[in-house]
């Protein structure tokens, strides 16, 4: 008598498919969440980066003895302040004049956002950051966003003092 034995054509190819289904689906259920982590974690490394150069550009302002970046030659002119030009997709510290748009300005340092991060000035129209040698500044917010409008943000707040901080921050969407 012969054993008795079933046929199992095709069974496997159902089982990997069913596996293939199972795993897609979870993913694409948990898709979003893992670009909102990401697109969050990215925003939260330029806003720390930003912050560190804004310290930076602080502590050369407060610490130069004759206010002014060093190894610069003013030559009897317009003294060379270190500032922050904001871009839209990019920021540079430079020194210059911030003000006179004649006089020859440096760059000393260029940051380039992540892909699709835009850096501007929301709460005043000058897009150039600067501190006194005392270590104040005028106040001010900057915002890091993402270019194609989605609610995730982080500000970085210049208090008057000089002071300043990273905060996060969701829109309604209004």
């Amino acid at each position: 008598m012969k054993p008795f034995r079933r046929d199992t054509r095709g069974g496997a190819f159902l089982e990997v498919l069913l596996v293939v289904l199972l795993v897609s689906g979870l993913f694409s259920v948990s898709a979003p969440f893992l670009q909102h982590a990401w697109r969050e974690m990215v925003l939260e490394r330029e806003a720390e980066i930003l912050l560190a150069n804004i310290r930076y550009l602080r502590a050369v302002s407060r610490d130069t003895d004759r206010r002014s970046f060093p190894g610069i030659d003013e030559g009897g002119k317009v003294p060379s302040k270190p500032y922050l030009h904001l871009r839209d997709s990019y920021y540079r510290l430079e020194y210059g004049s911030p003000v006179l748009p004649d006089a020859a300005e440096r760059t000393v340092l260029t940051h380039r956002c992540a892909r699709g991060v835009s850096v501007s000035c929301v709460s005043r129209a000058s897009n150039k950051i600067g501190f006194m040698a005392n270590g104040s500044a005028a106040p001010a917010t900057l915002r890091l966003s993402y270019a194609d409008g989605q609610r995730e943000a982080r500000y970085v707040v210049i208090t008057i003092d000089g002071r300043c901080r990273v905060r996060g921050e969701k829109s309604d969407g209004s």
